[in-house]
């Protein structure tokens, strides 16, 4: 059976802790990234709503491009076989 000592149990929080750290580090990294680009491209004092409907117009353009490319293959296919 397994017993959890306080050696185990500081190690597991620290542990927890570091890898909450590097959580937060990586998102505040992420925002800091997407901020530049936003600024890149003119964007830069723009608010979270803006953000997020960027955020799905990007996902449209790329389910658009797989239908696109979908639809290419078939025709490509037909094309073959005739």
């Amino acid at each position: 059976m397994f017993e959890m000592t306080p050696e185990i149990a500081n190690r597991a929080k620290e542990h927890a802790d570091k890898l909450t750290a590097d959580k937060k580090k990586k998102a505040a990294q992420y925002i800091a990234e997407r901020d530049e680009k936003l600024k890149a491209i003119g964007l830069g004092d723009c608010d979270k709503f803006y953000v997020e409907k960027l955020a799905k117009v990007k996902a449209i353009v790329v389910e658009v491009e797989q239908e696109a490319v979908k639809e290419a293959q078939e025709i490509l296919k037909k094309a073959q076989g005739t």
